[in-house]
């Protein structure tokens, strides 16, 4: 969709990488990343791409919900 690996995307949107105005302008014109991090991706969608954005971006939330945890573990 953006033309960069799916991984750099999950960096990118989960804060572990930084953004470049490239990245930017190419997820902000992508009408399926912008429906998953609205959540609104139907869980039984069939396309690939949409099952692959939808899976990283459950993914990114878990993650992030982890790391508030281990912070709040660590105070």
């Amino acid at each position: 969709m953006t033309g960069e690996p799916l991984s750099i995307c999950q960096k990118l949107l989960s804060g572990h990488r930084v953004e470049n105005r490239d990245m930017l302008v190419a997820l902000c014109q992508t009408r399926l990343v912008i429906d998953a991090v609205l959540g609104l991706i139907d869980p039984d969608v069939k396309d690939p791409t949409a099952r692959a954005v939808r899976k990283a971006m459950r993914k990114l939330k878990l993650e992030l919900e982890l790391a508030r945890l281990d912070r709040e573990d660590a105070e």
